[in-house]
């Protein structure tokens, strides 16, 4: 029973090693883990108080929910990286306790009064009651390790759920501002729109209103509010880049030239008017020498070429003076063919008489074909019969 008992002593000691080692590591990194959750929580907190409105930054849109998504992803791999240690250390302390539960079992069957070794100690082994006392305090010792980083994950997940609900109310509350504010200027821009195509319509002598280059949101403010005063309301220029809008008087609307200059992305103004004016006058001029050189053309080749007929002249090497029903002749029959006339070439016979002479032609034909075959056969045999006639006389 002694040695038993001494065995499982050694046991113990040798696996609560492996316990201490094993926990001081992990506590470290837990230590360490922990730093960092508490660095990222600073981050996060600087983030969402940062003011962006105003600055190059608002350009980004969604940036701090950006960055603060990127940062909670950080804390919860740090989160999970303690609570790996965690249940590492759970472990370890389960096969702990296991060992002091078998080793005090055993030693309830040991009468502690015996004056032995194991109870009395030696110098290399203290009293079995200390022994007893240690497996206690060290199994409370490995109790509160795990409870601590147990409570040490339970506040990290409140931190880390309160933080996250502050954010989201935070970014819904930029969120609505920054509606608001767009609200405002969109109200104070609709404004300064009315108040000029306003001023515009009243003031009747300008052609146009020309709108700086904006956004589609903008033109559209600008198209309501003309449309709604009874103006013409065209857009030019490329979409997000350098597309504007132009206001037009009902009655004045823009004529096709300039429409034509501002969808290819040129400037009209005074100057542009007139050079377009004097290109039509040009056109039109040209247009009509045009016209005087057809007529005069037509006039040199005189009346046929203006009726249409001047071709049959130019032609004339090819088809003749003469066409259509002009040249339209009755088809006669030669009188004669050579001595013969043309008299005895004519078949004046009926349908039904020709049929017959052919009928009989077919018939005669044949008749000459079985009389040439009959007379072919005989000559045949009398030729064989002379030549057998031969040779009988020879033999002979």
């Amino acid at each position: 029973m002694e040695s038993k008992v001494q065995k499982q002593i050694v046991d113990y000691f040798s696996y609560f090693e492996e316990f201490y080692n094993s926990s001081k590591s992990s506590l470290k990194i837990c230590q360490n883990c922990a730093i960092s959750i508490n660095k990222l929580i600073h981050r996060c907190r600087s983030i969402k108080e940062a003011q962006i409105f105003g600055t190059p930054l608002e350009e980004f849109g969604g940036l701090q929910s950006k960055l603060l998504s990127a940062l909670h992803n950080l804390i919860s791999e740090e989160v999970e990286e303690i609570q790996s240690q965690r249940l590492v250390l759970e472990e370890l302390f389960e096969q702990l306790c296991n060992k002091s539960r078998v080793l005090l079992e055993s030693c309830k069957e040991i009468d502690f009064s015996q004056k032995i070794p194991l109870i009395l100690g030696t110098p290399l082994q203290p009293p079995l009651e200390q022994i007893l006392e240690f497996v206690t305090d060290t199994i409370s010792f490995g109790g509160q390790i795990c409870a601590q980083i147990e409570t040490s994950l339970n506040v990290i997940a409140f931190k880390a759920s309160d933080e996250q609900k502050k954010a989201i109310k935070k970014q819904k509350e930029a969120i609505e501002r920054k509606h608001e504010q767009e609200k405002h200027i969109l109200n104070k821009f609709c404004r300064r729109v009315e108040e000029k195509i306003s001023n515009f319509i009243k003031d009747g002598t300008k052609l146009s209103l020309q709108f700086e280059p904006m956004d589609q949101m903008y033109r559209s403010v600008i198209r309501d509010v003309a449309t709604t005063a009874g103006a013409q309301v065209y857009s030019f220029g490329q979409e997000g880049v350098d597309r504007y809008a132009v206001v037009y008087l009902k009655e004045k609307g823009p004529s096709e030239d300039e429409l034509s200059v501002r969808r290819e992305g040129g400037v009209w103004d005074d100057e542009k008017s007139a050079e377009m004016a004097q290109r039509r006058i040009d056109m039109v001029k040209q247009a009509e020498l045009d016209d005087l050189e057809e007529k005069s053309r037509k006039r040199k080749h005189g009346a046929d070429e203006l009726s249409g007929t001047f071709y049959k002249q130019k032609y004339a090497h090819l088809i003749g003076q003469e066409a259509a029903i002009d040249a339209a002749q009755k088809t006669n029959m030669n009188k004669s063919y050579g001595e013969v006339p043309s008299e005895n070439k004519k078949d004046s016979r009926s349908i039904e008489q020709t049929m017959a002479d052919i009928k009989a032609k077919k018939v005669k034909k044949a008749e000459t074909d079985r009389a040439n075959a009959d007379s072919e056969g005989s000559i045949g045999h009398s030729e064989g019969s002379n030549v057998q006639g031969a040779g009988s006389n020879c033999s002979r």
